[in-house]
């Protein structure tokens, strides 16, 4: 069975432009997570190799 999967794509360039304008907010977001991660991976691993 084949879905006709164009059919449920619409396109809204109103949200498409909206969410290209967010793009580097949410780059420097996941910039910012990756670092806390890796601040909190290393306060765990510090302990198990001193």
């Amino acid at each position: 069975m084949a879905l006709p999967i164009d059919s449920l794509v619409t396109s809204d360039s109103t949200k498409e432009s909206y969410a290209e304008s967010r793009i580097g907010q949410w780059k420097q977001h996941i910039k910012e997570l990756m670092v806390w991660l890796g601040t909190l991976l290393a306060s765990f691993v510090a302990p198990l190799l001193a």
